[in-house]
């Protein structure tokens, strides 16, 4: 796990949106959403959307890197488990 996908683990035990993480990590918006397309593909976040009909975030696909900053996000259990070294 590299220092970045480390540091965005650790802000995403919570849904998160992308305005708030790219606050909370130091990195510039290119590597920050590069990241998070890579934390994706290995399952260790889930892209998430709200619904306001419903009140409540629901899981959704991969998007366009370019509309990831659209979204919230939230660690799964592997990548928490990884993250905490069990």
């Amino acid at each position: 796990m590299t220092d970045l996908e480390y540091d965005i683990i650790e802000e995403l035990y919570f849904v998160t949106p992308y305005s708030d993480l790219k606050q909370q990590v130091e990195a510039d918006e290119e590597n920050l959403i590069h990241c998070l397309k890579i934390l994706m593909q290995k399952e260790w976040v889930q892209q998430l959307e709200y619904h306001s009909e419903r009140k409540d975030f629901f899981k959704c696909k991969l998007v366009n890197e370019s509309e990831i900053p659209l979204y919230a996000y939230l660690a799964t259990k592997k990548a928490l488990l990884i993250h905490n070294g069990l």
